[in-house]
C-alpha cells in the first residue's frame, strides 16, 4: 500500500490551490474558499458560517447548510435562479438571508453576496435541485 501510494506521488504534482466549491449531498451543506490559509469558523446563523484568516481575520471562506431547504425556498423562482445549468453562489446566500431570523446579520450575508456573486454552481453537482 505504501508502496502504491509513493509510486502514485512521484507520477502527480500538487497543482496548488484553486478556489472551487464543495457540495456535501449527505452532510446537505456547500462550502467554499476564496483563498487557501489558516482559518477559523465563525457561525453566523443556522444557515451561514464564515471561514476568517488567523492573520487578518478576513473572510476567506463561506460554509452554507440546509441547502436542500434553501432550494425549497428558491423554488417558485427556479426559471429566474438558474441560467443555463448554473446557478450563483450568491443566490444561494440569498435564499439564507431570506430564512434567517436574526435581522442583526444583513451586513455580513450582504458583504458575502457580493463576494460570491460570479461563484457559479453547476445543477448536476444537487441531485435535489
Amino acid at each position: 500500500m505504501a508502496s502504491q501510494l509513493t509510486e502514485y506521488w512521484q507520477g502527480h504534482t500538487c497543482k496548488g490551490f484553486h478556489p472551487h466549491p464543495f457540495i456535501s449531498k449527505d452532510g446537505d451543506f456547500l462550502t467554499y474558499f476564496f483563498r487557501d490559509c489558516d482559518y477559523y469558523a465563525e457561525r453566523v446563523d443556522d444557515y451561514l458560517t464564515e471561514y476568517h484568516a488567523n492573520d487578518t481575520g478576513e473572510v476567506i471562506g463561506v460554509k452554507v447548510k440546509g441547502i436542500r431547504h434553501l432550494f425549497d425556498a428558491l423554488g417558485e423562482y427556479e426559471l429566474w435562479v438558474w441560467h443555463d445549468g448554473e446557478l450563483m453562489l450568491s443566490m444561494l446566500i440569498n435564499a439564507g438571508l431570506t430564512l434567517t431570523k436574526e435581522p442583526e446579520v444583513l451586513p455580513r450575508y450582504q458583504r458575502l453576496m457580493r463576494d460570491t456573486n460570479k461563484v457559479r454552481l453547476r445543477r448536476e453537482e444537487f441531485e435535489y435541485a
